[in-house]
């Protein structure tokens, strides 16, 4: 009756260290060291300044300016609007609160990092000009 009650309780012991062994985690796992949650990467458009791209609502609502790359400088002189079209870009507030970025048509192709947050949306108003190329980040 012992030896039947010692293998009882080995064969306890192994399926005990066995589910432990299941469930502890991996140690060889690579740890995770990004700064981006999965649902908050940054969605990207590229705009052509041209006259038939004069303003552009980008995004509604809430959300985030990450940058505005200039990858061919041309001479548009454009900004950033906090609003969903031009039209109510000053409704209640000044053209200055509503600006989350300007550039003037002599700037110079590279990447220009924001990460700044607009509430109503985000537009894109070329003020004069016609020529060059940008992406603009957002989410």
């Amino acid at each position: 009756m012992n030896k039947k009650l010692i293998g009882l309780a080995i064969a306890i012991v192994i399926i005990f260290a066995v589910v432990i062994a299941i469930t502890l985690p991996d140690n060889n796992e690579p740890q995770k060291v990004g700064s981006i949650e999965t649902g908050q990467e940054y969605t990207a458009t590229t705009t052509r300044m041209s006259g038939s791209w004069i303003d552009a609502t980008i995004k509604r609502g809430y959300g985030s300016l990450g940058s505005v790359v200039i990858t061919k400088a041309g001479d548009a002189a454009f900004l950033l609007l906090d609003a969903s079209t031009t039209a109510n870009k000053i409704d209640n507030f000044s053209t200055s609160t509503k600006t989350l970025a300007s550039f003037p048509a002599s700037a110079a192709a590279g990447t220009y990092m924001f990460d700044v947050n607009f509430n109503d949306g985000l537009t894109l108003e070329v003020v004069s000009g016609d020529n060059g190329t940008t992406t603009i980040t957002y989410r």
